[in-house]
Order: C-alpha cells, then structure tokens, then sequence
C-alpha cells in the first residue's frame, strides 16, 4: 500500500470515527429525552388512576347516601 492509500484510509476511517461519535452521542440524547418523557407519562397515569379511584370511591359513598337518605320513605 503506497503513503497516499494510507493517509486516504487514515483520514476516511477517521471521518467515519467521527460520524460514529456524533450519532452515538445524539442517541444518548434521544435517550435522555425519552426517559424523561417516560417518566412524566408514568406519573401522569399514576395521577390519572389516583383520580380513577377516588372518582370510583366518591360514586359508591353517593350510592350509599342515595340509599340512606333519599331512597322514598313509605
């Protein structure tokens, strides 16, 4: 292999470095930006099924008034 062969090789196994480099690095911060992601659509299902279950506790404790003081009295 001839000295312009080598330096053509250096520089483009170089520029491929290089490449490899940047797409790594903008991979980790897609990475990043998805674990946040993640973790604000975790807690807001978290919120979501506190508020389910409170909604769910609210109707039954009505359910329960409902039957207790408004039901028609004979």
């Amino acid at each position: 292999m001839n000295c312009t062969s080598y330096r053509e090789l250096s520089s483009t196994l170089e520029q491929i470095r290089r490449l490899v480099d940047k797409v790594v690095n903008d991979m980790d911060e897609e990475i990043k930006t998805l674990d946040e992601e993640i973790k604000q659509l975790e807690e807001a299902a978290n919120k979501a099924e506190d508020l389910w279950n409170k909604a769910d506790d609210i109707a039954k404790q009505l359910k329960i008034f409902n039957k207790e003081f408004l039901k028609p009295h004979n």
